[in-house]
């Protein structure tokens, strides 16, 4: 009988009954082998899927500390569920694991250590230098005989100080002249902001914070609380506005005056939801960049002008008497800026139509 030959029904009521039942179960068997091996390529095909929207999703998706905006792949951290903390065990392969284990037999090749780089990594830390030493009289009854002393062994630790806070009680002294020379007062450090505790270097602080590690101002404020100072967040956020208003507006109308001396500009507008007492949740608000390059003789300048809208009195006011080239997106509010003064500002959109205008 060939391999592939159909049988009809006639020729298997023909067959003996023991060799039915071993086709059967031959079958059996082989279709299950087959099921086994669908499902293990199955799970080989959805593991690097389910890890790969993973890692898009820690990279590229929403990063919300709202607990209802987190999305299904991120951890939902439930105290009562244990098996919270072992999400990536959960849903790693463990087959592929296990396949991919190193054999206890193989040779393992030891990391080759970089010469100089505890060295390196430390050349900006402050040194003090402590001398371990024995005292005279216990080197008198060790050595009766006199001693020298050999080159020392030298080895390298590393110390933390948590931040902290000092207050500063200021005396500030008066003098008055016994003969009516009059009153002098002592020189005393001008504060940043009148009837304020803060300082320069908590000012630095509260801005590196906020600014530039993302922290926000309450979660500020209790990490202060648990190092026994007690500002509130309502205070640090005034701190950082009048320090703006106060100081940083200054620089901001500065490098403004110099970015408008610049041949080329680029400007784009980003929406972002804004949530204030004062507007419905998830309220859209702009926030417009203008950038200047080093390429074409400009100081390369980042500025930010937060806006509630779109309309194009904001650019246009930004802009007043800039003249040069916009590289911009295709929203029209440009090119009606630049309609309206043609013999000034051109709008460029691409790289090509830059060097042509150039």
């Amino acid at each position: 009988m060939e391999k592939n030959t159909k049988l009809t029904e006639e020729q298997l009521n023909q067959i003996p009954k023991d060799v039915l039942v071993n086709m059967y179960l031959q079958l059996s068997a082989n279709q299950q082998q087959v099921m086994q091996q669908n499902d293990q390529l199955l799970r080989q095909v959805t593991s690097p899927e389910e890890k790969i929207d993973i890692l898009t999703q820690r990279h590229f998706g929403r990063k919300t500390e709202k607990a209802s905006e987190i999305d299904g792949l991120q951890l939902s951290f439930d105290l009562e569920c244990l098996d919270a903390l072992n999400e990536a065990e959960h849903i790693l392969d463990v087959s592929s694991d296990e396949a991919n284990e190193p054999d206890p037999a193989a040779p393992v090749r030891k990391r080759t250590k970089r010469k100089g780089k505890r060295k390196s990594d430390m050349q900006y830390l402050e040194t003090v230098i402590d001398e371990h030493t024995i005292s005279e009289d216990k080197l008198a009854e060790y050595f009766p005989h006199g001693y020298d002393i050999l080159p020392h062994n030298t080895y390298y630790t590393v110390a933390y100080l948590p931040a902290k806070f000092i207050e500063h009680e200021h005396h500030v002294f008066k003098y008055a002249g016994k003969r009516g020379e009059g009153i002098r007062v002592a020189d005393a450090p001008e504060k940043l902001l009148p009837n304020s505790i803060l300082t320069p270097g908590l000012a630095a602080g509260i801005f590196n914070a906020k600014y530039l590690n993302a922290v926000p101002l309450t979660r500020l404020g209790e990490d202060f609380a648990r190092i026994d100072m007690n500002i509130s967040r309502q205070t640090l956020a005034n701190w950082m506005i009048n320090i703006s208003d106060r100081y940083l507006s200054h620089i901001y109308r500065r490098m403004h005056q110099v970015m408008m001396d610049s041949r080329l500009k680029h400007c784009d507008e980003t929406p972002f939801k804004l949530v204030t007492p004062d507007r419905k949740p998830n309220s859209k608000a702009y926030m417009w960049v203008y950038h200047t390059m080093e390429a074409y003789d400009s100081h390369p300048i980042y500025l930010y002008d937060y806006q509630g809208g779109r309309s194009s009195d904001i650019p246009r006011e930004f802009l007043k008497g800039y003249k040069g080239i916009l590289v911009t997106d295709g929203y029209q509010v440009y090119h009606k800026i630049a309609n309206e003064r043609p013999d000034e500002l051109k709008v460029a959109g691409c790289r090509a139509t830059l060097q042509t205008e150039v």
